[in-house]
């Protein structure tokens, strides 16, 4: 069979569309990536990501020991200059200000948990640990006389300690480098194209539970808002009645992500699983040698703690 210029040209065409829609559909399986890990796989997996962010980065005890030394470097130093004046100086009470279970980064919302609850129940933790601190009181600057306080005052700033003394001086050098390559893998795992099609869903499923959020930090904030009275924290003892709604708020979100980011949390394990594996093997060394920096913290830690308070 002879074609026609005409002809060959519209069948050249033909077959070229074909090439190219079979070049396509071989594109979209890319993108699709593994199939969505059943729920149990990819809790494991989850729970593999918390454990190699707390190799990386501390567990919650190590937290509480870098606030530890931070405090004691910023507060030892403050009561011995200012006692080397004459001056009675007695430092606030040191209250744990991290929290109370290992948080994945929330910038990338596919990876967390579904519910999200550590992260969202968080909230209220910090405003219920804060307004329950007690009233500090500095006997040392109480007793002065009036015309004397300006003096301490002044005294009082002028023995505070350099920012580089205290401020980030516990946490390891290598866990901040490593760190940032953790970022980046829980980021490549959010950009996978078929995480991101099924994250287009998530503000409209929100919507339709009464709650307008288009990812995680921005339900975060909204539970955060309910938290808060025109700059003032909602507390359960100075507002039971707007702490009682921000609790239900709370837990009406808890609830309604679970309910719209299940499946796109099963796609995204199923995706984090060889980057994480991948992830370990490429830094085992490294993480050996963290674990190992961060046990020592650790230690040093619980003995300054133990002779508090200053």
């Amino acid at each position: 069979m002879r074609f026609t210029g005409q002809q060959w040209r519209r069948h050249a065409a033909v077959g070229a569309v074909g090439v190219l829609s079979v070049l396509t559909l071989a594109g979209y399986a890319r993108e699709a990536g593994p199939a969505p890990l059943s729920v149990p796989a990819a809790n494991a997996v989850e729970a593999g990501l918390v454990a190699t962010y707390e190799r990386i980065n501390g567990t919650v005890a190590q937290h509480e020991a870098v606030e530890v030394l931070t405090y004691q470097a910023y507060q030892q130093p403050i009561k011995d200059c200012m006692a080397k004046e004459r001056f009675g100086y007695t430092p606030p009470p040191f209250v744990k200000a991290g929290s109370d279970r290992t948080l994945l980064p929330f910038e990338v919302s596919a990876v967390v948990e579904p519910g999200a609850e550590k992260l969202l129940t968080s909230v209220a933790a910090s405003v219920e640990a804060a307004t329950a601190q007690e009233e500090y009181s500095n006997p040392g600057f109480d007793r002065l006389p009036p015309e004397q306080r300006q003096q301490y005052s002044d005294q009082l700033v002028y023995c505070e300690p350099p920012a580089e003394s205290y401020e980030g001086r516990f946490v390891p050098e290598a866990s901040l480098q490593l760190d940032a390559q953790f970022l980046e893998l829980l980021r490549r795992v959010g950009d996978d194209p078929a995480v991101q099609s099924a994250m287009l869903g998530y503000g409209s499923c929100m919507a339709r539970q009464g709650i307008e959020a288009n990812d995680l930090g921005e339900l975060y904030a909204a539970v955060r808002e309910k938290f808060n009275d025109r700059g003032v924290p909602v507390s359960p003892k100075t507002h039971p009645g707007p702490w009682q709604q921000a609790i239900a708020f709370q837990d009406k979100a808890v609830a309604a992500d679970r309910t719209c980011r299940t499946p796109v949390w099963q796609l995204a394990m199923a995706g984090a699983r060889d980057e994480l594996a991948d992830f370990t093997e490429a830094h085992e060394a490294d993480l050996n040698a963290l674990g190992a920096k961060w046990q020592e913290i650790g230690t040093q830690g619980t003995a300054v703690k133990a002779k508090l308070p200053l």
